[in-house]
């Protein structure tokens, strides 16, 4: 605590400014008494007080910046406030010279005008036909004719109906264009770059088939999938392994299932009980390896049945 010696009150230390001269390390004024003492001093000397204020400014322009914006993040709303009520009172004095200013800058800067209208504030128009295909639609700025770019091309002749070539649909496009779409193009090429190729066989179902491009060995996605699902299983559980099939499996088999004795049909697709499935003789999880030597055909419902079981099993000679 310390005595004011202007007003006489006694103070908590915070309300002194601090003074290394001082035994205390605080002046004998309050802040109170100080700030009335400079502001008597600047009422009564206003030039000096304008002059040393300009004279600092000048030595210190990034202090004097840095101030400022800190201020105007610190009292957005009041600025504002002020600054609106200023061109309130500026425009009820002088509003010809306001309107007259204002329309020379929005003729000056164009871009700058539409650009604000369409942010923030959006014209709605009402309905109007297009000039080429005659639909509503509903404009986004006053001069607008038609309802899409495609109309407007076809308008000034950019664009022309034209038959795919691939897919046969019409489709209006450039006048040198030859696809609809990018699919229909890049089927095209893979079936130009097909051409010329004989007759293959499809590594999972032994159906012949057209490759549509060199390194094509599979009939379609779907052949390809099975067998690509089919080979990671068993890498990832047997030991070794080998080129093995179902039409294969069937065709070395005679058709004939290896646990009941009857006919397998290659006609019904898994999950049907009766489709056909490769039977590991010693199963993979006891060891055994996916090869032509321990594997046989048999029905989807008999391997469920007989499971991992290998009692009575007999692995095949060659």
């Amino acid at each position: 605590m310390k005595r004011c010696s202007k007003c006489g009150q006694i103070l908590p230390l915070s309300e002194f400014c601090a003074h290394r001269g001082m035994a205390d390390g605080h002046i004998n004024f309050c802040k109170k008494c100080e700030c009335d003492k400079a502001r008597a001093y600047r009422q009564a000397h206003p030039e000096e007080c304008r002059a040393a204020q300009h004279s600092w400014r000048e030595a210190h322009p990034e202090e004097c910046r840095a101030y400022q914006r800190t201020y105007r993040k610190e009292h957005h709303e009041e600025i504002l406030a002020q600054d609106r009520a200023s061109w309130r009172a500026y425009y009820a004095k002088k509003p010809e010279k306001c309107r007259a200013r204002s329309r020379a800058w929005r003729q000056a800067h164009p871009e700058k005008v539409h650009a604000y209208h369409r942010v923030y504030r959006p014209v709605s128009y009402e309905l109007r036909l297009c000039a080429f295909c005659g639909q509503l639609f509903k404009p986004s700025r006053k001069d607008k004719r038609f309802c899409s770019q495609q109309c407007h091309d076809k308008a000034y002749n950019r664009s022309v109906l034209k038959i795919c070539e691939e897919c046969g649909k019409e489709f209006w496009g450039h006048p040198k264009g030859r696809f609809c779409n990018k699919k229909c193009s890049a089927r095209f090429n893979r079936r130009m770059s097909g051409m010329g190729l004989t007759v293959r066989i499809c590594r999972y179902c032994l159906k012949e088939f057209q490759p549509q491009y060199g390194q094509q060995v599979y009939c379609s996605p779907r052949c390809r999938n099975a067998r690509h699902s089919q080979l990671s299983h068993y890498r990832r559980r047997a030991t070794g392994t080998d080129d093995i099939t179902i039409p294969m499996l069937h065709r070395r088999d005679n058709g004939k299932c290896a646990i009941c004795g009857k006919h397998v049909s290659l006609a019904k697709k898994n999950p049907h009980r009766l489709s056909a499935s490769i039977d590991h003789i010693i199963p993979v999880s006891r060891g055994g390896e996916h090869k032509w030597r321990n594997v046989q055909l048999a029905h989807m419902a008999c391997n469920s049945v007989k499971h991992t079981s290998i009692e009575g099993q007999q692995l095949r000679i060659f």
